[in-house]
C-alpha cells in the first residue's frame, strides 16, 4: 500500500490531467445532453410548484401550506410541463443515440433533476414563502429545516413518480430509434 502510495506521489500529474481531458472530450455530448436533460426536467417540477402558490394566495398568505392533502393545493405538473419534459426526453434520447448511453443518461438525468428540483423547491418555500423567517420554525432551528425539506420531498416525490421517470425512459428510447432509423451510423 505504502508503494502505491509513494508511486502516485512521484507520479506526473500531467498524464492524469490528459486522460482525464481525453475522457471528457469523448463524452462532453452525452454529458451536456444528461446535464440539459436534468435541468429541463428540474425547472418544469420547480415552475409547476411556484404555480400552485401563485395560483392560490390563500396557501401562501400568513400561514404557510408547505403540504397538503388537497388536491387544489397540491402541486402537480400541467400537460404543457409534459409536453415540455417529453420533447426534452425526445430530443436526449435522439443526441444520446446508443442505448447504454440513453440508459445510463435516463439514470443520471432522473437522480440529477430530482436534486435540483429538491434544492429549488426547498429554496422557494424557505426563503420566497418566508417559511425560515417563522417563528414557530425557528425556536427548532436544524430540525425545522429537515421537516419542511422532508415535506417539499414529499411533494416533489408525487410530482415526480412514477409517471415523470417511466415516460423519459420510454421518450428518451423512442428519440434513440427515430435517430437510428433516420441516420443509421449514428452514435457507436
Amino acid at each position: 500500500m505504502k508503494e502505491r502510495a509513494e508511486k502516485w506521489l512521484n507520479s506526473d500529474i500531467r498524464a492524469d490531467v490528459r486522460k482525464m481531458s481525453e475522457w471528457l472530450k469523448k463524452r462532453k455530448v452525452a454529458i451536456m445532453t444528461t446535464f440539459g436533460w436534468s435541468v429541463a426536467i428540474a425547472l418544469v417540477i420547480i415552475v409547476h410548484y411556484m404555480l400552485v402558490y401563485m395560483e392560490h394566495p390563500e396557501v401562501s398568505g400568513e400561514t404557510v401550506v408547505i403540504y397538503t392533502a388537497v388536491e387544489k393545493w397540491s402541486p402537480r405538473i400541467l400537460p404543457l410541463g409534459y409536453l415540455i419534459i417529453l420533447g426534452a426526453s425526445l430530443m436526449a434520447g435522439a443526441l444520446l443515440v446508443d442505448f447504454g448511453n440513453v440508459l445510463f443518461g435516463w439514470i443520471t438525468s432522473f437522480f440529477l433533476s430530482s436534486f435540483i428540483a429538491l434544492v429549488g423547491a426547498f429554496i422557494f418555500v424557505w426563503f420566497v414563502l418566508g417559511v425560515g423567517q417563522s417563528p414557530v420554525l425557528s425556536a427548532f432551528g436544524g430540525l425545522a429545516i429537515e421537516v419542511v425539506l422532508q415535506l417539499v420531498f414529499m411533494n416533489v416525490f408525487r410530482m415526480v413518480f412514477p409517471i415523470i421517470p417511466i415516460a423519459c425512459l420510454l421518450t428518451s428510447f423512442v428519440g434513440a430509434l427515430i435517430r437510428a432509423q433516420i441516420h443509421p451510423t449514428a452514435g457507436g
